[in-house]
């Protein structure tokens, strides 16, 4: 029995002299790289093979994370083998052969489809191992992308509702805008009216002609915003160093929203006009 106990210990001494000699090894997140050896892909490709001090410990860069953001991001993290963490970085509070003691865990999952399932054996694993009865409340938290997600998904749709009735309340104001220009400007050109329509024009001629005004006028003004938005979306990329991303079929469903704006709130100052009498307007000064 004491030889096998010593031949334990000699497994065991043995085993931590390779995790300290060997696995003196780690990974940086994207950010932690670029902090240290700089932003340029030359950099971060440099940065492998070259020596880092944590807690007065040589840990050797074996690679870095690509970028990746969102609420679980390596970024800026690093990563190194247990045996190196609990050997090397953290002392003696967790001594061979007394268990690991850790804070988290976190898991990389290959598909969303299976991050359900995932986290159904995960804490059915943790239960059993915790020895939870069963009934009671987890001692544990399991946290995945799809909480996440969902707030994310429930702030921006929160966000574009406010935005829609902002901007429905800006289409309302500028068709409102748009009709009264065009019942001043069917007011100021009364006598050309009554001239048209003397001279042959039907009640459609002069219908078509003013709510193709009315569009003119709506597409002019939505061009005039398009560009100046895009322009501050542009400048904004440009200042904060992110790559800005125009939508043109976002684009296009706003003329084409500008169009019906244009058409609809400039049909009764048009059909105002089309509906005059040519004595009538004649007669106007």
């Amino acid at each position: 029995m004491r030889r096998l106990r010593s031949g334990q210990r000699g497994v065991a001494m043995l085993e931590t002299l390779v995790a300290v000699l060997v696995f003196s090894v780690g990974v940086l997140g994207y950010l932690v790289a670029r902090d240290l050896f700089g932003a340029e892909p030359e950099a971060l490709r440099a940065a492998v093979g070259r020596t880092v001090e944590i807690n007065g410990q040589p840990l050797t860069i074996i690679g870095v994370i690509d970028e990746n953001g969102g609420p679980f991001s390596t970024d800026g993290r690093g990563f190194a083998p247990v045996s190196t963490v609990r050997l090397r970085l953290v002392g003696d509070l967790d001594l061979p052969g007394r268990g690991l003691r850790m804070s988290s865990v976190l898991l990389g999952i290959t598909s969303e489809k299976v991050v359900a399932p995932a986290e159904e054996a995960i804490v059915s694993t943790l239960r059993a191992t915790r020895g939870v009865p069963e009934g009671a409340i987890n001692d544990f938290e399991v946290r995945t992308p799809t909480q996440a997600l969902n707030v994310l998904r429930g702030i921006n749709g929160a966000i574009t509702g406010f935005i829609a009735i902002v901007a429905g309340i800006s289409l309302v104001v500028g068709g409102i805008g748009i009709m009264n220009i065009m019942l001043v400007a069917v007011t100021e050109r009364t006598r050309e009216i009554g001239v048209r329509k003397a001279l042959g024009a039907s009640d459609g001629d002069v219908l078509g002609q003013f709510v193709l005004e009315a569009l003119a006028l709506s597409l002019v003004g939505s061009l005039i915003g398009i560009t100046g938005a895009i322009g501050i979306v542009l400048l904004i990329g440009a200042a904060a160093g992110i790559g800005a991303q125009i939508s043109w079929s976002a684009v296009a469903i706003a003329l084409a929203f500008a169009s019906l704006i244009g058409i609809g709130f400039g049909f009764y100052p048009a059909r105002r006009a089309a509906m005059l009498q040519p004595i009538e307007a004649l007669r106007y000064e």
